[in-house]
């Protein structure tokens, strides 16, 4: 992962490019190379467009919105089991850096905000480093993995089900000074990453008194863009929100 990066704005962003993620599925056999790419594209396509409809809350058409509610019955884009043992590596290596960023700047008694999904990954790599149930916040659009990790060995009492956006803006979230963020919403879009962090920094946030002196914000973005927008052009993006 890159070095935490200072920012005027009492903010310490953690990004994590595309080039250093290692390739999903290459463990799985007997599925052919052609079968595991087909699966990544589908899975990467899907998870664009749900981001897109759901950052256009409030101006979709009809035929949009019933497209939304039809891909988001279909169950989360991640499947942690569908992935190698290199990637399942890599993403503890991320949410170990995430835990150990969000004790060092508001210890395991802050309330912390990130994107999980149903196997309660970066849920467990924050109680491992101290955190309590209380301080756990989680946002995630699909019903399913909202009650997974709801339910034991989860058993979270913090989870919107909704985008990270919405949480945010929400009345039992708006007043929570979280120390850290970690959207790691494994897509290769810009847009979404950037509408979140505004979200936490929001200026209704800041008036209610919900922003704590130093955040540290983590995020993820990987190599699928269909826009061809560079790598870095996109982090860039992301760092300047």
């Amino acid at each position: 992962p890159r070095a935490p990066q200072a920012s005027p704005r009492n903010r310490c962003l953690v990004s994590t490019a595309g080039e250093n993620l290692p390739s999903p599925r290459s463990d799985r056999l007997p599925s052919s190379p052609g079968e595991r790419r087909r699966q990544r594209l589908a899975a990467e396509g899907r998870h664009r467009r749900v981001s897109w409809l759901l950052g256009q809350q409030g101006d979709l058409a009809p035929t949009e919105h019933a497209e939304l509610t039809g891909l988001l019955r279909r169950g989360d884009t991640y499947d942690a089991s569908s992935y190698s043992a290199s990637h399942a590596a890599f993403k503890a290596e991320q949410n170990a850096v995430f835990a150990s960023l969000a004790s060092s700047l508001g210890g395991a008694a802050s309330p912390v905000v990130y994107l999980d999904g149903p196997d309660g990954g970066s849920t467990s790599a924050l109680r491992a480093a101290g955190f309590a149930t209380d301080q756990l916040h989680v946002a995630n659009p699909h019903a399913s993995t909202c009650a997974a990790l709801s339910a034991p060995p989860h058993s979270l009492e913090h989870v919107a089900h909704a985008s990270a956006e919405e949480a945010l803006a929400s009345e039992q979230w708006r007043s929570r000074a979280f120390c850290a963020a970690y959207f790691d919403g494994c897509g290769g879009q810009a847009e979404p990453l950037i509408a979140m962090i505004r979200a936490l920094f929001h200026e209704r946030r800041a008036a209610a008194a919900a922003l704590a002196p130093a955040v540290a914000v983590g995020f993820t973005l990987t190599r699928a863009e269909p826009g061809g927008a560079s790598l870095g052009d996109r982090e860039v993006a992301v760092l300047r929100a």
